[in-house]
């Protein structure tokens, strides 16, 4: 919800924004191999956090239906300090679908983040790394 905004926060302090649709995925690896921090929304491209090197922060801004478990044990069989940012969804934007006569709840909605909150870690993530 407001991701513009933060994204210009964290550039400020030394953060890349990057556009994982606009890369190749040769250019994805490479973009985890050498990151030391990582830090964005909950999706896909996260999938390649495994390629960050041992001792990376890893930082995942999601809402509370995503965040799972096995994230926590894979981040610590990479050895990579992992934190995730709880986001909170908007209501409004949450709906259901109905698959078959089965309702269920759409994934796909939005949420928003305290920046200060955000921006606080991101700063600490940043010190860890060095």
């Amino acid at each position: 919800m407001n991701e513009e905004n933060l994204v210009a926060a964290l550039e400020r302090i030394g953060y890349v924004a990057v556009a994982p649709e606009a890369l190749t995925p040769a250019e994805h690896v490479a973009l985890f191999v050498q990151a030391r921090v990582i830090l964005g929304p909950v999706g896909s491209a996260f999938a390649l956090r495994g390629l960050a090197g041992p001792g990376s922060s890893i930082i995942e801004i999601l809402p509370p239906p995503a965040a799972h478990s096995w994230i926590y044990r894979s981040s610590a069989n990479f050895n990579h300090l992992y934190g995730c940012i709880m986001a909170e969804v908007i209501p409004e934007s949450q709906r259901d679908l109905d698959r078959d006569g089965i309702q269920r709840p759409d994934c796909f909605y939005s949420y928003q983040v305290d920046h200060d909150a955000v921006i606080s870690i991101a700063e600490r993530a940043i010190e860890l790394s060095r």
